[in-house]
This record gives structure tokens, sequence and C-alpha cells, in this order.
């Protein structure tokens, strides 16, 4: 378990250092052509810039370490094994028992993929597909799969995606929590809580 821990750490940093390259490289070649003269010499009294690379790169690092388990290779796709609580939960989401009926027996597929800086989360079923593209950290416009329209934000804290819905004074929270195989989704509302269980696909 350790092993896999030590694993998992050391791709949260390669993939920091991945998305501070893409994000970077472009001001690295700007930087260099402004702070040296005709003859390639640095210039004097030219500010130095690495601290600010240095902190812009923590930041990043913070970002989004714990995505690791969800990101790796930049894809992952989980099928729902099992659910508990979640016609509670869409009664008090203030879902129809109609849409109740048919959303308890839908099993849909949940994909996480990244793109430089941008996550993108689709949820596909028989019953109807969503997909929303957001940054961590900043909040976003949402329409979901019961068109509700939200004002969302999405953070990782200690391993966890963290996802946070608002809409006509209500507030969601939405965790996914990856172990082994197993993608965790605890859906919470007021005193009301569902989880659901994923299966990473083959």
């Amino acid at each position: 378990m350790n092993q896999n821990v030590e694993v998992y750490n050391s791709f949260s940093e390669v993939l920091a250092d991945f998305f501070w390259f893409s994000h970077d490289v472009k001001q690295r070649g700007t930087e260099i052509e402004g702070s040296t003269d005709n003859h390639g010499l640095q210039k004097e009294n030219q500010p130095r810039r690495g601290h600010r690379r240095v902190a812009s790169r923590q930041l990043t690092q913070e970002r989004y370490q714990g995505l690791w388990a969800l990101l790796l290779r930049g894809r992952r796709t989980w099928n729902l094994k099992e659910s508990k609580n979640f016609d509670e939960y869409m009664k008090a989401l203030g879902v129809g028992f109609a849409t109740r009926q048919v959303g308890s027996m839908t099993k849909p597929t949940t994909i996480i993929e990244v793109a430089g800086d941008t996550v993108t989360l689709k949820t596909q079923s028989t019953f109807k597909n969503t997909e929303i593209n957001f940054k961590l950290g900043e909040e976003f416009d949402e329409t979901t799969a019961d068109d509700r329209k939200a004002k969302s934000l999405i953070t990782v804290d200690g391993g966890k995606m963290v996802h946070v819905q608002k809409w006509d004074g209500k507030e969601t929270t939405l965790v996914r929590e990856v172990s082994g195989n197993t993608l965790e989704l605890t859906l919470t509302l007021g005193d009301v809580i569902c989880t659901r269980s994923y299966i990473k696909a083959e």
C-alpha cells in the first residue's frame, strides 16, 4: 500500500511539472529574449523572475495535488456498481417521482479527463448525458442532469475532488474519492447523504 502511495505521489509531481511547463514555456522564451543584450549577455539590473516561476509552480502543485488517482494517463472511466439513498437525495433536490424512478434504475458511466489545465467530467447513461469543463478553483455555470442552473466550484482537498453546486439559495456537495479500482461519490444536501460506488472500467 505504501509503495502505491509513493508511486501516485510521484505521478502528481510529474503532472504538476507538466502543467507548469505547458503554462510557462512561452514566458521563458520571452524572458530570455528580453533579458540579454545583442551579445547574448545578461542585462544589468534586469529583475529575475525565478521567484515568480517557483510561486506559480507551487500553486499548480497545490491545485492538482490529489488528482493523481483520477487522471492517470489523462483519462479514467468508471461504471456505477451500487447506490444507496439516491432516491431520497433526488427528492431533496426537488426531482419529480417519474424522473426519480428512471434515475434510480439508471447505471451511468463517469469519465474524467484532463487537457492542459482544463478538466472534463462526463456522465453518460441511457437516460441523459452531461458534460462539464472546468478549471480547479474557478467558479463556472453548470446545467445539471435534472436541469438545475447552478453556480459550481470544484477543488481538490486531501486527495478528494470536492464539487459544490449552488442554486436558488440551496447548496449541495459532491465528493469523489478513489480507493484502488473504486470511485466513491458522496452526495450531501442538508441532512440527506447518498453514496454511489463506481468500478474502474477495464
